[in-house]
């Protein structure tokens, strides 16, 4: 699980330093370049204080750091076709991302 504040770190691009098992690795995991993240949920991230208190500063914090793709119609199984996964296509997308379209 990853801190709020680390979280919108590493969102912004800056250096980010994780804890990691000291039995599996010597020191803490180092993220200091800019890395795709990719998330996918019913919902944009929200948070969620001690409580349950909300933040709407926070959350709007959040909200600037990520470009939304939503989607809103639900393709029926009987039309759906399997596709081969293209990494290139998937990585122009997720770099790219409205440009595309």
């Amino acid at each position: 699980m990853i801190a709020w504040k680390e979280l919108l770190l590493l969102l912004e691009g800056q250096t980010v330093h994780f804890p990691s098992p000291k039995n599996h690795y010597s020191n803490d995991i180092c993220i200091n370049k800019d890395t795709p993240i990719v998330a996918t949920s019913k919902n944009e991230i929200h948070y969620v204080g001690k409580y349950n208190t909300f933040d709407p500063t926070e959350n709007e914090m959040m909200s600037i750091r990520w470009k939304l793709f939503k989607f809103y119609k639900q393709i029926a199984q009987s039309e759906q076709i399997e596709l081969k996964p293209c990494p290139k296509c998937f990585c122009k997308l997720v770099l790219l991302g409205a440009e595309l379209i």
